[in-house]
């Protein structure tokens, strides 16, 4: 059995299951709140106090301590495609720091993932990353105080797009992926089924308001003119929402209505096994696959 963890501003997501191949049964789902001010985009910024918190919740939820698989996610980590003949690991990381070398940045530390290939003579398409050290050694200081033993990093992207081809949820599609955490709404574009780019964006207005449906609203015109500008055959027929205030659907889908994209929730994932409630502070909640993108695709190999 493996364990997931995600850490957000507001929230501690933790997914128990077991991950073979693109097949992933998760047995438990765990939704805490975070106290306000430990986390700041992905960030640690109290230390002491994210402790005394997470050392509470293992105890009172009896979570496990081996096998944890963490996933990070910031605005602040750098990203972006590029296409690479087969090479080796080690002659492809000195690629992927070429690619990251004018970044402003201290020591960094790269990963990539590979994307799914349009045809078999295209060249390698990879995701890449590059995450500042002291960044990662923070998250591992931390779990080690705990005495909690990592057995792997990943960055929530990564883990975001493992989870979308792994389960085959946007094949064939051209649409977009609106994944909301807090304030945060991180938009995926697929393209027949393609990875084209993802965005991120802050939101300054009220879950649930007229006013936040709007920013969400622009947020998508701004994505469909950008595929416009592609100039192929392929239109963005429907937005597939993750972790969207159920109230806000209707009124977003009022707002974009004149767009003529057809507004999805994402509920469920083929090959993944799910629980229908998550554990909270207040009880048992009803839960759906599609809300915990980052932990399932963290759970695929």
């Amino acid at each position: 059995m493996d364990t997931s963890v995600y850490i957000t501003n507001q929230s501690l997501y933790v997914v128990t299951g077991r991950g073979s191949g693109t097949k992933v049964k998760i047995k438990k789902v765990y939704h805490l709140p975070i106290p306000e001010g430990v986390m700041m985009n992905g960030i640690i910024t109290n230390d002491s106090l994210l402790a005394e918190e997470l050392s509470a919740y293992w105890k009172t939820y009896r979570l496990p301590k081996k096998k944890i698989r963490l996933v990070i996610d910031s605005g602040k980590f750098l990203t972006k495609t590029m296409e690479v003949p087969y090479l080796k690991d080690e002659e492809l990381l000195k690629v992927i720091r070429m690619e990251f070398q004018d970044a402003d940045r201290e020591e960094l530390l790269f990963d990539y993932f590979p994307l799914e290939k349009t045809d078999e003579y295209s060249l390698n398409e990879l995701f890449c990353a590059a995450v500042e050290k002291q960044v990662l050694e923070s998250y591992v200081s931390l779990f080690h105080g705990l005495k909690i033993s990592l057995s792997s990093i990943n960055i929530g992207y990564a883990c975001l797009l493992k989870a979308a081809f792994g389960t085959g949820a946007f094949a064939g599609k051209t649409s977009i992926l609106m994944m909301m955490e807090g304030d945060n709404v991180i938009s995926t574009l697929f393209e027949n089924g393609r990875y084209i780019y993802s965005r991120r964006n802050r939101l300054f207005n009220e879950p649930g308001s007229t006013a936040r449906c709007s920013e969400l609203a622009r947020i998508v015109s701004d994505i469909q003119q950008f595929q416009v500008s592609r100039r192929n055959e392929f239109v963005i027929r429907s937005i597939d929402t993750s972790g969207f205030e159920r109230e806000n659907l209707e009124e977003f889908r009022n707002q974009i209505a004149f767009l003529d994209i057809k507004i999805e929730e994402l509920t469920w994932l083929g090959g993944v096994r799910f629980p229908a409630t998550k554990i909270t502070k207040e009880g048992e909640k009803k839960t759906v696959a599609g809300d915990h993108l980052y932990n399932i695709g963290n759970l695929m190999r």
